[in-house]
């Protein structure tokens, strides 16, 4: 298989990604503790308090969070009305100091979303802000430059960060995305969809804040080579596994229950368009998988599958992706094999993220159902002995990172 032209070829494998604002994006140290305590000062003497005034440490504190519930936490011994007021006096000087220019990027922001944009990702904002908020911020620094789409806490059929997400796949059509944030609480939001989350330093999270996640950067300027890592991982896989003789060439990717082969097979046909086809298995499906029953006899039509792979490949590289792969009835339909693992519990994580919000019962019939039949299957075809390569599914980012 020939070589892509890297000037032909995009450099990012994710269609999209999803960013945080305060503290990702935005330089929100720049105005937010400042008119927070100036407006909490001037509420604390309209509502005749006799208190001290939370600290600018205390009030970048919230940034990244629902701001009610994070003035709740500051000041739990005022009553809900009090603590709205006061909400209310920080929120109006903050507009104030957005209003003579004080919003910025942080460190790298502009030429990385300039990057992205340019190589044709997608990328959109998930932000527990107001709609008012959000608006000024996409005005003042002009974010529409690079930004497809934007959600907040006043968007349509949102309740959280996880709905934004949500939201923002559904619109982009897409599940190869990745999210970045510098607070636990976009990693929480990301994982509730099953996405790889990058956190960054030097965003505004506390100290001793736990924010485990598949990435780490230090600052925005090491975003474009961590997502070209992915695409860079796929052309070292397909020049592994595939002889560069010219003569077509069939792949199988197989794996657990969501390893990511799916997003795996499809983006090895986007990095290299006119060069690979991906026949998925589900194509050729029946119907679901029933307990007590064979999955490869009955959920897929074979022969329809059988059929497929007889006509004339349009492209030098076929790719044949589902589970079972390894099985002796289809083993042979490839000329090598790649194969994905994960633990159960990524498994299980990732069907709530993917699955749960629109099946209640996709959890409950994964762990009934297919998991235990994938370890006896796992246990009479030992795929990670039969296939070619096996590799690590556990982090998108990643591909080729073992353990």
């Amino acid at each position: 298989m020939a070589a892509a032209d890297p000037t032909q070829s995009p450099r990012f494998a994710f269609e999209a990604v999803l960013f945080d604002m305060d503290g990702t994006l935005v330089a929100t140290d720049r105005y937010w503790p400042q008119a927070a305590q100036e407006g909490a000062t001037r509420a604390f003497e309209e509502l005749g308090l006799d208190a001290p005034v939370p600290s600018q440490a205390e009030w970048m504190s919230l940034v990244g969070g629902e701001l009610s519930s994070g003035v709740a936490r500051l000041l739990p011994d005022l009553d809900e009305a009090a603590r709205e007021h006061i909400l209310r006096r920080c929120i109006e000087a903050e507009h104030a100091y957005l209003a003579q220019g004080r919003a910025g990027f942080l460190p790298g922001v502009e030429s990385t979303l300039a990057l992205l944009h340019d190589a044709g990702v997608r990328l959109g904002i998930a932000s527990n802000c107001s709609g008012r908020y959000l608006d000024q911020l996409m005005g003042d620094l002009n974010l529409g430059r690079w930004i497809e789409e934007a959600r907040c806490l006043d968007s349509p059929r949102v309740r959280n960060k996880a709905d934004m997400i949500e939201d923002l796949l559904a619109v982009f059509d897409t599940r190869s995305a990745v999210m970045v944030g510098d607070r636990a609480g976009d990693r929480d939001a990301a994982w509730a969809n099953a996405l790889p989350h990058v956190h960054l330093i030097d965003g505004y999270a506390m100290a001793g804040e736990d924010v485990t996640a598949q990435a780490t950067l230090n600052s925005m300027d090491g975003m474009a080579e961590l997502l070209g890592g992915r695409a860079r991982d796929l052309g070292t896989l397909l020049g592994e596994l595939v002889p560069g003789t010219g003569e077509v060439f069939t792949l199988g990717i197989s794996g657990d229950l969501a390893s990511g082969k799916t997003l795996l097979a499809r983006d090895l046909v986007r990095l290299r368009p006119g060069e690979v086809e991906c026949i998925e298995l589900e194509s050729v499906r029946r119907h679901p998988n029933r307990a007590g029953v064979d999955p490869l006899d009955e959920a897929y039509d074979l022969e329809a599958l059988h059929r497929r792979l007889a006509q004339p490949a349009r492209t030098p590289l076929r790719i044949l992706e589902g589970p079972m792969l390894l099985d002796p009835r289809l083993r042979d339909l490839c000329q090598a094999h790649l194969y994905l693992e994960v633990p159960t519990s990524i498994s299980l994580a990732r069907v709530q993220g993917r699955d749960a919000r629109h099946s209640p019962v996709a959890v409950e019939f994964a762990s009934e159902v297919l998991l235990p039949w994938q370890r006896r299957w796992n246990e009479a075809h030992a795929p990670g002995k039969l296939a070619q390569r096996t590799l690590s599914g556990h982090n998108p980012l990643r591909p080729l990172e073992e353990g």
